[in-house]
């Protein structure tokens, strides 16, 4: 079986707040001044959290979202939420007007231009990040969901 080691650090006000870390039985809450963070996972929690590797004896979910209680198992919901993205995205593909020749080369491309848009204005963002420094402490700091004309 092969080993993994789970890491997950998230900040909260742009990398300035570091959240209060609570556990449960099946989850872990990232607390920050504003929004809290849960993880739901059928993961070892004590591996998790010390970032400590571990065999892996099967598939593990890893749910990440608002501090939310799951009104179904882990992996269940998990599951539910699978079906549904493949759903969405095969309706969505159906929708397309495509060629003959190269469907899947199109429907790659349609996918991910689609992932490139910024919902709210509908432009092509510059990049698939959002403020990722130019280098490790730069001041040269983006927010990349808008469209910069070029």
């Amino acid at each position: 079986w092969p080993r993994v080691r789970i890491r997950l650090n998230p900040r909260f006000d742009w990398g300035r707040e570091e959240p209060e870390v609570t556990r449960g039985s099946n989850h872990i809450r990232y607390i920050g001044p504003e929004l809290t963070l849960r993880l739901n996972t059928d993961a070892p929690i004590s591996h998790v959290l010390s970032q400590t590797a571990f065999v892996l004896p099967g598939e593990l979910n890893f749910l990440l979202g608002p501090d939310e209680t799951l009104q179904t198992g882990i992996a269940e919901t998990a599951r539910d939420f699978e079906l549904k993205t493949v759903d969405y995205w095969r309706q969505w593909t159906r929708r397309l007007a495509l060629p003959l020749e190269w469907q899947d080369a199109v429907i790659r491309a349609a996918i991910t231009l689609k992932l490139s848009l910024y919902e709210d204005t509908g432009a092509i963002i510059a990049a698939m990040t959002t403020s990722i420094p130019e280098a490790p402490g730069s001041a040269r700091n983006w927010d990349y969901r808008y469209c910069w004309l070029r």
